[in-house]
């Protein structure tokens, strides 16, 4: 008994400490092909970065916070997503923190510009909007904007307030006329679908979930958050429209990430 207690509590010393020290280190891109047939011509082989869940203060610092725009920017995107939770609610601002973050962030560099949404914890730290903001990111809540590129054919992005803490409300976010182009709809909490399914978006991009910020073999996520209880993995295909969901790049509640490393998605557009 005795020696299965001590090789129980060293397994678990173990996997907190890979799970600490590991588990939240490194930067991975996950590379996909978007193919829709209501992309336009102009807008083939275009690369979106989409990251998100950035939850500043607690594994990430200013340092990693330089690595994640270098890495950003050597992906030569034309067009950055940031899909909300800049910094973590548990965090407190030093004097300096706004103008240094904002400093980092708007050394990010990309063709067609950088949109956001909020999520929960921008709430919380409520400088994270005029953060994002004074980074040159177009805040989107609830409101719509026509991207062009090469052709007077746009694409259209939707970004949504946030659920848990904000008002989302997509018939004000939407064009008051139906548009016939390629659609992108922004949400931090990837739930917030079941609401606007029937507005026939191509693309959906989102966060929150982290992808279970601790995952189990053979089982997923430990905890499914509020928000990210229907969708939480990387991908969903539901009807024509497909679901993207970044597993983040820092921690919230714990600084432990198990089985799911900090990542950033980058997506070509293929006709």
């Amino acid at each position: 008994m005795k020696n299965f207690i001590i090789v129980t509590f060293v397994i678990i010393a173990l996997v907190y400490t890979y799970a600490r020290f590991i588990g939240t280190s490194g930067l991975f891109i996950h590379e996909s092909e978007i193919k829709n047939k209501n992309i336009p011509d102009s807008f083939k082989d275009l690369k979106i970065l989409h990251f998100g869940d950035l939850h500043f203060g607690r594994t990430v610092d200013f340092e990693k916070l330089k690595i994640i725009v270098n890495r950003i920017n050597e992906t030569k995107p034309d067009l950055v997503i940031f899909t909300g939770d800049l910094i973590d609610k548990d965090y407190v601002l030093k004097n300096g923190d706004a103008e240094n973050i904002i400093k980092e962030l708007s050394q990010i560099k990309s063709t067609l510009g950088s949109y956001a949404v909020l999520g929960n914890h921008d709430y919380v730290i409520p400088e994270s909007e005029d953060i994002l903001i004074n980074s040159d990111f177009n805040l989107l809540k609830n409101e719509f904007d026509l991207v062009y590129y090469k052709s007077m054919e746009p694409i259209l992005l939707v970004g949504v307030d946030d659920l848990n803490e904000g008002t989302p409300d997509i018939e004000k976010a939407m064009p008051k006329e139906n548009i016939p182009i390629f659609k992108i709809f922004l949400t931090h909490e990837p739930d917030y679908f079941r609401e606007i399914d029937d507005y026939e978006f191509d693309v959906v991009l989102s966060g929150h979930s982290h992808n279970g910020q601790v995952r189990l073999p053979f089982i997923g996520p430990f905890k499914k958050v509020y928000g990210a209880k229907k969708y939480h993995k990387p991908f969903y295909q539901v009807g024509n429209t497909e679901i993207y969901i970044t597993s983040g790049i820092g921690c919230s509640l714990h600084n432990v990430r198990l089985f799911n490393r900090p990542s950033m998605n980058l997506y070509h557009l293929k006709k």
